[in-house]
């Protein structure tokens, strides 16, 4: 009897050092087993059978080559004695067919000498490695178990010593390999592409060295790779080798994994309030949660999909964004309803749902009806039942907005009687103002105009009714008259905070800029500072009266507002901050601060079919004893038609030093390209002086051709 242990465990050993096995390989044997079986006499020896490899279910069996036959019987020797009756067992050579090295053969031998010799070599290279490993406590455990043929004290590992994850490369596309890992505890897989620069063994061989780790130098491995192909050998590699042909392929795998999901997270939004006959756009997405997404994951990418997403790194509030985890299927369907709307659908309702990515449904939806006209989303799962589809809502999403018409929204409310005096900077003499502004001609609003019938002259009170005069006054508000009628805008610069929130030092030179530009290039401009909640409304009123009288007499008016200032993020609502704010808690900012959609309902296309909403807002709000509080601007996904623009990117703040109105208010001056192209070198200008630091972004939500600031002299 002769134990067979040591010759097996070294071809084990053999392949985890060369860093190809993978979970399964772990699992289909034990590391090594021991087999004693007794030495046969020579008529009991019988051609040994071939050794049946692992084959994994649903794999083709490998092609097996059959042993060479054994050597011709010696001469017949005396009769032996009867042998003990035990069980016939083949016993095993040293040699490995097929899955051995070169040369080895299927052979026996009656010498016990030659026995011991066969045992001495594979004992010479376990001291070899020995050696190798001499510094890691696991590997020498390993080599004394291979060498006494006991694993019952070792721990069960997957896939070895010093690594629980495997990957395998494959050509995936021309010059393009497609690296496939798995993390054999987690029973997870991650993808990643890499471009095969000059010779694909080279390409091959470095890929290997850096998922290695640093310690590939002294032989250990963090990350082993192989070479999945069907036709490419790598016949000269060095450190590459193949996968095991019984392996399976990961990215198979991957893409069976990455299909395997029945829920997902939801997303929604839409105003708190719409203006009869305004367009607006409102979407729904869904997001696959998968065994290794959660839902903060799948939530982070919904909102980058639904034009919300944050700067990375970002603890800030993104926009009016709703979630729910929903029943999923691979492919759904989403609807948009209600009395009272009209819908256009801008995606296709069914659709199929992608592991790894958000799918997207959005519409047009423009309110036909005031007051709060039911409006319904419904996502549904598409199934199969005897061969039919059938649609299974699994979200139902009843909104209740409120659809005010744009003439009651545009009412003037008048001054509130008890009001107190607002922090304002005194206008400048007429004379004074003009020089500022590079001669645009300055006018006042009328003393105790707050009707038509109390406007000075006959010609006032029509120049008023058609838009190009104001019809009110405003405390706070200066009104600069331009030589295009049909260009107004509002300009606000809100300095004089008090605690907790924080003053401010430039915006009136923001504000200042701002309006001599604008009025440079033909626009009206209301310039406004220092408003509380109630002025800030009432000067946009103002600004809609003024646009929507422009067209409603055919003309085609272009509305401009500039806001500098503390702008908020609160539940997904962007807000700008007046300065009569009484504190700084979200409450306050919901009750006292002026929201986004009173400014986009105000100045958007139910007044003028070209509108621009800028932000210069997004500073630090708080003191420093009123940490917390979200501060960062996200772009609005559903505003239709409106081009907006933000001083920084979401999530970010913009520093108080008026860096975006100077290169704002010096390009739209001078640049005679469309706007997108304006804002667009204005963000690249300001990400250079800041050294990427502050970088503006801007939505173009405008329809109609390309608006240009410098006009056409001719």
């Amino acid at each position: 009897m002769r134990p067979v242990t040591l010759t097996i465990s070294l071809m084990v050993l053999a392949t985890i050092l060369v860093g190809c096995e993978t979970s399964e390989t772990a699992q289909r044997a034990p590391a090594s087993v021991e087999v004693v079986t007794p030495d046969p006499g020579p008529s009991e020896r019988q051609e040994m059978p071939t050794a049946a490899p692992y084959r994994p279910e649903q794999k083709p069996p490998r092609p097996t080559a059959p042993p060479p036959p054994p050597p011709p019987p010696p001469p017949p020797p005396p009769p032996p004695p009867p042998p003990a009756m035990v069980e016939d067992e083949p016993d095993w050579s040293t040699g490995y067919g097929e899955y051995g090295d070169a040369g080895s053969e299927w052979g026996y031998s009656d010498e016990e000498d030659a026995y011991e010799n066969e045992a001495s070599a594979p004992a010479d290279e376990i001291d070899d490695i020995r050696e190798l490993y001499a510094d890691d406590p696991a590997m020498l455990e390993l080599l004394a178990a291979l060498e006494e043929g006991d694993f019952s004290d070792l721990e069960a590992t997957a896939a070895g010593p010093g690594y629980s994850e495997t990957c395998q490369a494959e050509i995936s596309a021309p010059r393009t390999l497609l690296v496939t890992c798995t993390d054999m505890n987690a029973e997870t897989f991650t993808q990643a592409t890499h471009r095969i620069d000059g010779d694909l063994i080279t390409t091959l061989d470095a890929l290997a060295i850096d998922l290695a780790g640093d310690g590939y130098e002294v032989g250990i491995v963090e990350k082993p790779l192989c070479f999945w192909s069907e036709t490419v050998t790598l016949d000269d590699a060095q450190l590459i080798r193949p996968c095991p042909e019984w392996d399976y392929r990961y990215s198979e795998l991957a893409a069976e994994a990455a299909n395997d999901f029945d829920s997902g997270r939801i997303a929604h939004h839409a105003p708190e309030q719409m203006v009869l006959g305004q367009p607006y756009f409102l979407e729904v997405a869904i997001q696959p949660l998968q065994r290794n997404t959660s839902e903060a994951e799948a939530d982070e990418s919904l909102r980058g999909i639904m034009g919300t997403g944050l700067a990375p790194g970002s603890s800030e509030s993104a926009m009016s964004l709703r979630f729910d985890t929903v029943r999923a299927s691979q492919v759904m369907t989403a609807s948009a309803s209600g009395e009272g709307y009209d819908f256009v659908a801008t995606t296709p309702s069914e659709q199929p749902v992608l592991p790894g990515s958000p799918t997207l449904w959005q519409w047009q939806v423009t309110p036909r009806q005031a007051g709060t006209p039911n409006l319904t989303f419904t996502v549904s799962e598409t199934v199969d039942v005897n061969g039919e589809r059938f649609a299974r809502a699994v979200k139902t999403i009843p909104l209740s907005i409120k659809v005010t018409s744009i003439e009651e929204l545009l009412v003037d409310p008048g001054p509130v009687a008890e009001a107190t005096s607002v922090a304002s900077r005194s206008p400048a003499p007429e004379a004074d103002m003009a020089s500022t502004l590079s001669g645009a001609n300055t006018l006042l609003a009328p003393t105790n105009a707050s009707n038509p019938s109390t406007l000075s002259s006959p010609a006032d009170i029509a120049n008023a009714a058609t838009g190009l005069l104001p019809d009110t006054e405003i405390a706070g508000c200066t009104w600069v008259a331009g030589p295009n009628a049909d260009r107004q805008a509002m300009v606000l610069s809100n300095l004089a905070y008090t605690p907790p929130v924080s003053r401010l030092t430039v915006t009136h030179d923001d504000g200042d800029r701002i309006t001599a530009a604008l009025t440079g290039v033909g626009f009206s401009v209301l310039q406004c500072e220092d408003l509380g909640q109630r002025q800030t409304v009432r000067a946009l009123s103002l600004l809609g009266r003024m646009a929507k009288a422009r067209k409603d007499a055919g003309a085609y008016p272009v509305t401009f507002f500039y806001y500098s200032g503390h702008g908020v993020n609160v539940d997904g609502t962007n807000f700008i901050l007046p300065t009569d704010i009484p504190g700084a808690s979200p409450d306050d900012i919901r009750d006292f601060g002026v929201s986004f959609e009173q400014i986009f309902n105000r100045v958007s296309t139910t007044v003028a079919p070209t509108s621009f909403i800028v932000f210069d807002a997004c500073r630090t709000v708080m003191d420093d004893q009123s940490r917390g509080l979200m501060r960062a601007y996200s772009p609005v996904g559903w505003a239709s038609g409106v081009f907006q623009a933000f001083a920084t990117e979401p999530g970010k703040t913009a520093a108080d030093d008026g860096v975006y109105s100077e290169e704002l208010s010096a390009l739209i001056s001078t640049l005679d390209d469309p706007a997108n192209v304006v804002f667009k070198r204005v963000q690249d200008a300001v990400a250079a002086r800041t050294g990427q630091k502050q970088r503006p972004i801007y939505t173009d939500g405008t329809t109609g051709g390309d608006f240009y600031f410098v006009q056409d002299s001719n």
